[in-house]
């Protein structure tokens, strides 16, 4: 069983290491999420999945209930979950909680999709201030956005559209338009812009205002990275060997990505368009996080 949840993690060029239990007990601890000095995670109250947090001082439970709370993420204060009310008929709510509290020590959570009780939510993500989730009304996912105050549906149409991510209101996500592999779509605050039109999956996609990025491949050729500045789409894993992209993250106008190489998982970054090549060596590093040109990463075979 997991007995702890690792705040800090850090290897990188300098290879330093911290890190301290967040929770201590006899049930299973995953999914750790972060933003700031928050901390979230899906814990267990004995019985169903509850959402834990770590507000820089202590754990708090932010729900303590009879039904499966999972899918948590946070960005700036606010941490966003799918509360499943009732898993046999697939209905799930999107709950909110931004630091409120009904009494002190009692959490107060916001459900903020309020379907009524009539529809699955999944997948949510938020930049602070928005919400984005998936959301079944009865003729495949469609992509829904909170931006403080009201709901609004993104997409309209008989394809599953799935994975939501924003950044600063700016909504990039996977649509199923073609059938089995996914494409890309990205709300720009206006409209719906389709980015990818191609026989290849297109998948697990990341935002920071106006540059978004995601892999892309088949199962012959592999997975590279491709970025979308607003104008163009730039293959940036040219050059590297015919690999797959692991882990993917983006941050302040910086990404970074662990590709094989050809078979050992190394690491990149993207600035300014250029590509710097961070890791060499005959071990796999995985796991990558940036924040702007400031990359962390797990080197599989570090003592």
């Amino acid at each position: 069983m997991l007995r702890s949840i690792l705040a800090v993690v850090v290897i990188a060029a300098v290879s330093v290491r911290a890190e301290w239990p967040l929770s201590m007990n006899d049930y299973d601890d995953h999914d750790p999420v972060t933003s700031g000095k928050l901390v979230a995670w899906v814990g267990s109250d004995g019985t169903d999945a509850e959402i834990m947090l770590w507000n820089g001082k202590k754990t708090i439970p932010l729900t303590n209930n009879d039904v499966f709370d999972g899918y948590v993420a946070v960005g700036g204060k606010y941490v966003v979950w799918v509360d499943s009310l009732d898993l046999s008929a697939d209905i799930s709510e999107i709950f909110l909680w931004d630091g409120a509290y009904l009494l002190p020590g009692v959490p107060k959570a916001i459900n903020i999709s309020n379907t009524g009780a009539t529809a699955m939510c999944a997948t949510p993500h938020t930049d602070g201030k928005n919400v984005v989730w998936s959301q079944d009304n009865g003729n495949g996912f469609e992509i829904m956005l909170w931006d403080g105050k009201t709901v609004t549906q993104l997409t309209n149409n008989d394809y599953d559209d799935t994975d939501p991510k924003v950044r600063n209101g700016r909504v990039v996500w996977s649509g199923y338009a073609d059938g089995p592999d996914g494409e890309i779509f990205y709300w720009d605050g206006d409209s719906v812009i389709r980015l990818t039109d191609n026989n290849q999956a297109d998948y697990d996609q990341v935002i920071d205002d106006d540059l978004v990025a995601w892999k892309g491949g088949t199962a012959g050729r592999g997975t590279d990275v491709y970025l979308y500045d607003g104008v163009a789409i730039t293959n940036l894993s040219i050059g590297i060997a015919i690999g797959n992209v692991g882990s993917l993250s983006i941050s302040k106008a910086c990404i970074a990505w662990t590709e094989a190489s050809p078979i050992y998982y190394q690491v990149y970054l993207w600035e300014q368009g250029n590509v710097q090549t961070l890791t060499m060596g005959d071990d796999d590093n995985i796991d990558v996080a940036n924040y702007g040109n400031r990359v962390a990463w797990l080197d599989d075979n570090f003592d």
